[in-house]
């Protein structure tokens, strides 16, 4: 088990589960990079890592925006913020790796 967050750095916000309706929303892009949008990424971080997991989406805690946080470094995988990001199709075979996800608890399944 991981060791706990000194209280100063306690997230604010919470993992929203399945089915809370926002995880459902088309998350609407992100206008401008602000002291708010910051302070989201900064605490979806947070969020992340107390929770263990390895990557979160702004929609799972609350926030129906297009931003997601990766980050393992336990693991070797920096820390990395993404806003508005964009699917580009591979010219490569994809590659097939377990996952699971922090909305959905004890579902995994091959992504």
């Amino acid at each position: 088990m991981s060791e706990r967050l000194p209280h100063e750095q306690l997230p604010k916000r919470r993992v929203v589960l399945y089915p809370d309706p926002v995880l459902r929303r088309k998350a609407a892009p992100v206008g401008r990079i602000d002291a708010r949008i910051r302070e989201l990424v900064s605490d979806m971080f947070l969020v992340m890592e107390s929770e263990e997991g390895a990557g979160l989406a702004a929609p799972q805690v609350g926030e129906s925006l297009r931003i997601f946080v990766t980050g393992a470094l336990d693991r070797g995988v920096p820390k990395k913020a993404y806003i508005n990001p964009v699917l580009t199709l591979l010219d490569s075979e994809p590659e097939v790796y377990e996952e699971g996800c922090l909305s959905l608890p004890d579902v995994r399944g091959d992504i």
